[in-house]
């Protein structure tokens, strides 16, 4: 496993981590984001989110921007900066297989949160980005990556086109064609709004 998808998969973990203690529930309700594969989905999606818009980039042969090492090594200083501070709440531990070896990955998944909060509003890489936009661009990006994790999980793109393990955990059969309140009315035409 390569250092940006393991450091990703930590991050998964965090946001959605295996619940073997809601098996009484369903065994639907046992799997994590890892169990998915969100972390090489999320590894794909960070590595799409910006164009190349030629530069240096372009000039490399690359479509877009690829900053999944970029916001894995942001997620270690984020990790080194909650520990420096002294705002770790729990021990480090031994990472996971899955996880990389950087620091990020020996925090405790609720640390891991707060080392992201941390990234996206206050410490040194806030403070940086007030002078320099690309660093609050990536800063907004390290960020938005629990967001992100959480619309990959509950699509259908972490499914095998009938459904993903985020429905079936939320008890959601997928679109529909219609409402039933709403279907037998259809709409003859459309009037267009004179703003």
């Amino acid at each position: 496993m390569s250092y940006v998808r393991g450091t990703l998969a930590a991050l998964v973990d965090a946001i959605v981590p295996e619940t073997p203690e809601l098996a009484a529930l369903g065994e639907e309700h046992v799997p994590g984001g890892l169990d998915a594969g969100l972390d090489e989905l999320l590894h794909e999606r960070v590595n799409q989110l910006q164009e190349a818009d030629g530069g240096v980039w372009g000039a490399l042969g690359y479509d877009t921007v690829p900053l999944g090492p970029l916001v894995a090594a942001l997620l270690d200083v984020a990790a080194l900066e909650l520990t420096l501070r002294g705002k770790r709440e729990s021990g480090f531990q031994s990472p996971e297989s899955a996880f990389s070896v950087g620091p990020y990955s020996w925090l405790a998944p609720r640390d891991r949160l707060r080392a992201v909060r941390m990234l996206e509003s206050e410490g040194i890489v806030p403070r940086l980005a007030e002078d320099n936009e690309n660093l609050g661009i990536v800063q907004y990006i390290a960020g938005a990556t629990v967001v992100l994790v959480q619309f990959c999980y509950y699509t259908e793109l972490t499914g095998d086109g009938e459904g993903s393990q985020g429905w079936t955990q939320a008890g959601y059969p997928g679109p529909a064609e219609g409402y039933a309140v709403s279907m037998g009315y259809e709409v003859d035409e459309f009037e267009e709004d004179d703003y």
